[in-house]
């Protein structure tokens, strides 16, 4: 199951690094041939740590002064692959302008993938922990669990 946090796909070079790895993740467990990961109630979830720039910016690299094409992270938008945890497979769940730069349909945050991982693990994201003071600092401030990933019954 694909999870699109209305985001634009990871570069053309990274996302085929990125394919061996996941599909050797996504079949590990089961001998190749099914997308299930070691169990039904087992999920993987690959992503970055940020989204990036639709566009490719032409930038001097710092030491060897050459044009390197790159992006830059982008916090407007992003992907998400989800796979396994009994849910429905194949969603694509929100989407971005033609562009990939702004989200215009089921607009989500990283904690809403964070609260969907945290209940999947039994985990209650309103919970508190103390933090090295002491203090109580809740494990999400705001964030809903994702609806469409919720296993089924």
């Amino acid at each position: 199951m694909i999870f699109r946090l209305s985001f634009f796909v990871s570069a053309v070079f990274f996302a085929a690094m990125s394919v061996e790895a996941t599909e050797f993740v996504l079949h590990s467990g089961t001998g190749g041939g099914s997308v299930e990961i070691a169990g039904p109630d087992d999920r993987a979830v690959v992503a970055s740590d940020f989204g990036h720039t639709p566009k490719i910016n032409p930038a001097r690299g710092n030491k060897s002064k050459v044009i390197q094409p790159g992006r830059d992270h982008w916090p407007k938008a992003m992907s998400v692959l989800v796979s396994g945890g009994n849910a429905p497979m194949g969603q694509v769940i929100g989407a971005t302008d033609s562009k990939g730069e702004h989200p215009i349909e089921r607009i989500m945050t990283p904690n809403d993938l964070w609260a969907t991982v945290y209940q999947h693990l039994g985990i209650d994201y309103n919970d508190y922990l103390q933090n090295l003071d002491g203090l109580p600092m809740q494990i999400l401030p705001f964030g809903k669990p994702i609806e469409e990933l919720a296993p089924m019954a």
